[in-house]
């Protein structure tokens, strides 16, 4: 896939980064995301020697399973 500018793919949902979608690999942090259908461009900032990622959590929901 393509990314380009990444303003039509989006970042969870798209397979952009690797063989499946972020959504599968990283369940649990996309069930924490404040973000589901963000973009990629919204989410992704390249820097000259690095990229970072602003991913919206929410962290209050706990867990309280017992595996």
């Amino acid at each position: 896939m393509t990314v380009g500018d990444g303003r039509e793919t989006r970042f969870w949902h798209s397979n952009w980064l690797g063989e499946c979608p972020l959504k599968i690999l990283y369940l649990e942090l996309y069930k924490r995301s404040m973000g589901k259908n963000e973009k990629v461009a919204s989410i992704v900032s390249k820097g000259p020697d690095r990229a970072t990622w602003d991913v919206r959590l929410d962290l209050r929901r706990v867990d309280t399973s017992v595996e």
